[in-house]
């Protein structure tokens, strides 16, 4: 805000101001923490994955990933895809 108003929200100066200011902050940031990628620690060590199912309020609740509404090429999608993973497996 405060480089901002003293170029007075000048259109042109406004874009290259706020392009200087990210460039000065990824190069704090750059030199502060490293450019190497680090590792994060997963917030929990197990993980349950049902595709169709979740926890709602009232319990286990069933939902359909693919949308509300079910058409018929999209069930034609599903049956290929089944028919793909079963002779794969």
């Amino acid at each position: 805000m405060t480089i901002l108003k003293r170029i007075a929200y000048d259109p042109e100066r406004t874009i290259v101001a706020t392009i200087g200011l990210l460039y000065i902050i990824q190069q704090v940031t750059l030199m502060t923490y490293g450019p190497d990628a680090r590792p994060v620690e997963a917030p929990f060590n197990q993980r349950l994955a049902l595709p169709w199912l979740e926890w709602g309020e009232r319990g286990p609740a069933i939902y359909y990933p693919w949308g509300l509404a079910t058409t018929s090429y999209k069930l034609f999608v599903i049956a290929a895809a089944a028919v793909v993973l079963g002779a794969c497996a």
